[in-house]
């Protein structure tokens, strides 16, 4: 385990890190978790792992900066509606009571197919 600034990552095998006291609104810290997935592959941030301002990660704003970090976003969806109105977010919910028919044995490609893929995806699971 390393510690940058406040920052803690913990490495995973065989790839992969998982951070835990992540502040994002230390350019710092943003800096070194871009580098870290890079230079990692993935990166995991436990829901009590992380805060902005006072929200934790979990919430639609923490990770939509998350996200920020990584570049522009990709508005654009061929079969899923946008949750907001920017058309940044998309919920794609297959367990629990929410009205939805369960979609979990469907492969997840964050649009791999297109010509120009996105460079990161953010899954708050």
């Amino acid at each position: 385990m390393q510690s940058l600034s406040t920052l803690v990552v913990h490495q995973l095998q065989p790839f992969g890190v998982k951070l835990t006291n992540v502040n994002l609104d230390s350019p710092e810290q943003c800096a070194s978790i871009r580098q870290l997935l890079w230079e990692n592959g993935v990166l995991i941030i436990p829901a009590d792992g992380a805060v902005t301002e006072t929200e934790p990660i979990n919430t639609d704003a923490s990770l939509l900066k998350l996200a920020s970090l990584f570049g522009q976003f990709d508005n654009y969806h061929p079969v899923n509606e946008s949750k907001d109105v920017a058309g940044s977010l998309e919920v794609l919910d297959t367990k629990g009571d929410t009205g939805n028919s369960s979609d979990s044995f469907l492969f997840q490609s964050e649009m791999s197919w297109r010509v120009n893929p996105s460079r990161a995806s953010v899954l708050c699971g």
